[in-house]
């Protein structure tokens, strides 16, 4: 695979990002220091989970795996916390704003619309974890001629024994494709790893890439929703609008979708078209419950 079909990918996984970029993002520069900040806080959220994987290892994969997922729901409440706190400042601003143009400024609108700067800064969360989940896949497949399956994919389904010379020098060596078994990849992890590259490819292997892509778009979506559905519960928390069953029933909708939809990805390799389906099959869930909060305000 080439640098065009590298290009291509990234295309697939970022233009519904670059569309809602130019649509909510593009026309306030204040919208666009909101959507960096997101990106920081999700970056924040990374660095904490690889101190927890570098603490459990892949012995305990999915205890960091879970811990990820609370990192970056966390993040994403001190990140509302911390606009929170600051809307005193941001008042006076507009306020002053408004006395030098007359007119009523877009941070006026972005003050006045919470849902709005959720999805913007949502769509930097999600715009940050889909650069990451991808560009690790895809440097594998960088240079030009190169097939084959992503350094991390360390297992077949099949698990062949190995016949020729080099496999046998080296006990630790096992098919690679990626079609594995996510049971038999953390076996082999536990096991030592792979020592080799002794592959059997698959014709469905060739769109990998692809199907990685399509989920890293998914993702960012995902991010945009679990973003408005989560600060709608801090919002109602801290404001006391309602009753607390109902941000309660907010929060952990947002928790659970996050689980199931990172549960899903760990199947990627495995069967993609069907993951890929549930996914957005989810997505669409969230996005009408996202939508049924924001017209509830």
């Amino acid at each position: 695979m080439g640098v065009a079909f590298v290009l291509c990918c990234f295309s697939v996984a970022f233009t519904p990002s670059l569309f809602i970029f130019r649509r909510f993002v593009a026309p306030d520069p204040l919208r666009i220091i909101l959507f960096v900040l997101g990106a920081f806080f999700w970056l924040c959220s990374l660095l904490l989970s690889a101190v927890v994987f570098a603490v459990f290892g892949q012995h305990l994969l999915l205890v960091a795996v879970f811990f990820s997922i609370l990192f970056q729901e966390v993040a994403r409440a001190l990140f509302y916390l911390l606009l929170y706190k600051t809307q005193s400042n941001l008042a006076h601003l507009m306020a002053a704003d408004a006395n030098r143009t007359g007119t009523v400024s877009s941070m006026r609108l972005l003050y006045s619309s919470r849902h709005i700067l959720a999805i913007v800064c949502g769509l930097g969360m999600g715009t940050a974890a889909a650069l990451f989940h991808l560009a690790n896949v895809l440097a594998a497949y960088w240079d030009d001629g190169v097939v084959g399956l992503p350094g991390a994919v360390q297992a077949n389904r099949t698990m062949a024994e190995p016949t020729d010379a080099s496999a046998t020098a080296q006990p630790n060596a096992v098919p690679l494709s990626h079609h594995s078994d996510p049971a038999i990849l953390l076996s082999a992890a536990a096991d030592g790893g792979v020592t080799a590259l002794a592959g059997t490819l698959h014709p469905s292997d060739a769109f990998f890439p692809l199907f990685y892509a399509l989920g890293c778009a998914l993702l960012t979506l995902f991010n945009i929703v679990w973003t408005v559905c989560s600060w709608d519960a801090f919002h109602r928390c801290c404001y006391k609008i309602g009753r607390p069953s109902a941000w309660v029933t907010t929060a952990v909708f947002t928790l659970c979708s996050h689980c199931a939809n990172t549960g899903m990805s760990l199947y990627l390799g495995v069967s993609p078209l069907i993951v890929l389906s549930l996914q957005l099959f989810l997505l669409l869930i969230g996005v009408a419950y996202a939508y049924f909060l924001i017209k509830r305000t």
